[in-house]
């Protein structure tokens, strides 16, 4: 029967093939089910799919080099666990933005929320300066009003201002105030509601913000209006909350405060408005924060003692959606693009937003795959006994190219990609490997 070796000799082949074309169908389907989980976000920015391309490369490589045999880069035994553990801690701190620890909100009390920090915020801020800055927008205008030291002076200024806005043709006011007290004259409040209402009934809307309090054992609650300005309904309302950083530097505002979808900010009612699309038609950051950027150049200033000077300097207002703020050092806040008043982070953001044009991170995922790659092949090349000279060229190399990498990602399409969890990860791995091979000698990595 010289047959039946040759027929168990085929069997063998084809099983052989069939493990290798299974090999192949995981990774394809995997691939496949990327696509089309980030199906619509691809089709929006093709160039996005470079952050799957590229892990799944490096991936892609390193199981090559194991199914063709190499015994170097297979890891077995308690390394393994090791390694997965190792790999696993920078997986969940970047997943969590574990570095930045905590963000202080500022709109209340900048002394309700304890603030810690391990890595400055200012770390990053290197991006920045590699940050593409467009012209800014012709519709855009902010308005300084001085600090008022009684409430029935301010409501006199909003009449006014409101006044103007109208006979000038305006496109909306956006007030970066919030009133919880009642003026002390009730026709105040009574001719401020009837100005708002006939402003918006001429095409001429308003938004107001409003702010929390610290309640009993911590709690924070809405601070609500006053029940004299019926006219500031909740659709025409947002927060004014930021959120500063250990360095006392403002980056981001949330969105949503504590991500109630029923407290949206301030910036996010004029980005609608300005965009002239709902709050779901907006593209938004998923984490609900947003990391604006500012233009070539802050939108158009003008004081409010300028602008009630002539009819000519009322002019500035005309098509304008016009952000309305009080310029004081205690509504001053620092940033990465200087020191700037609240209200034009307001209006900065509200840009951002209605343009599309804001601050995007890398997903977490994806750094993760790139972190798990990179110490992968430190592993293989210090198993391999390259010299401790080689291995920090590798080392250095790598964070490097993934610097250069960060930068491009947000000259290009501002996209922040998180350098310290791969740095970490890469340069803490390195002393490790090292120590351990010195110590446990070849054996142990024979056994890997």
């Amino acid at each position: 029967m010289p047959a039946a070796p040759a027929i168990a000799t085929e069997i063998r082949d084809l099983r052989k093939e069939f493990l290798r074309l299974l090999l192949l169908a995981i990774p394809t389907g995997l691939v496949q089910f990327l696509v089309k989980r980030f199906q619509d976000g691809l089709a929006w920015q093709p160039w996005q799919s470079v952050w799957i391309l590229i892990p799944l490369i490096v991936v892609a490589w390193i199981l090559w080099q194991i199914i063709k045999g190499r015994r170097e880069f297979r890891l077995q035994g308690p390394f393994l666990a090791f390694f997965v553990c190792y790999v696993l801690v920078f997986d969940v701190a970047a997943a969590s933005g574990f570095l930045d620890w905590k963000r202080v909100p500022i709109g209340y009390d900048p002394h309700a929320v304890p603030s810690s920090f391990l890595i400055p915020g200012f770390f990053g801020d290197w991006r920045y300066r590699f940050l593409q800055k467009n012209a800014p927008d012709q519709d855009v205008s902010v308005v300084l009003m001085p600090p008022a030291q009684r409430i029935a002076e301010r409501r006199a200024d909003f009449l006014r201002l409101i006044r103007l806005a109208q006979s000038n043709h305006a496109r909306g006011l956006v007030f970066d105030f919030y009133l919880p007290d009642a003026a002390p004259a009730p026709i105040l409040d009574d001719l401020l509601c009837k100005e708002v209402k006939d402003a918006a009934e001429q095409g001429t809307p308003s938004f107001f913000g409003y702010s929390f309090d610290v309640v009993a054992h911590g709690e924070i609650r809405r601070q609500p209006t006053s029940q004299t300005l019926p006219c500031i309904a909740p659709e025409i309302s947002g927060h004014v909350v930021v959120l500063q950083d250990i360095d006392d530097s403002v980056r981001y505002v949330p969105l949503y405060f504590r991500g109630d979808r029923k407290q949206p900010s301030l910036s996010l009612r004029a980005a609608n408005a300005i965009s002239n699309k709902k709050a779901s038609e907006l593209a938004t950051p998923g984490n609900g924060l947003l990391q604006f950027v500012a233009r070539s150049s802050l939108p158009g200033t003008i004081s409010f003692e300028e602008l009630t000077a002539s009819p000519q300097a009322a002019a500035f207002l005309r098509d304008q959606w016009v952000f309305v703020g009080e310029n004081s050092e205690q509504d001053t806040f620092k940033t990465p693009f200087g020191k700037t008043p609240g209200v034009i982070i307001h209006a900065l953001a509200a840009e951002s937003l209605a343009s599309g044009q804001y601050i995007k991170h890398l997903e977490s995922w994806q750094i993760s795959v790139l972190v798990f790659g990179f110490c992968y092949l430190l592993t293989v090349f210090v198993a391999k006994g390259v010299t401790v000279r080689g291995v920090l060229y590798f080392v250095s190399a790598s964070t490097l190219a993934f610097v250069a990498l960060a930068a491009a990602s947000i000259w290009l399409w501002r996209i922040w990609v998180d350098t310290i969890y791969f740095a970490s990860a890469i340069w803490i791995l390195m002393p490790l490997l090292l120590a351990w091979r010195k110590i446990s000698g070849w054996s142990f990595w024979r056994q890997c």
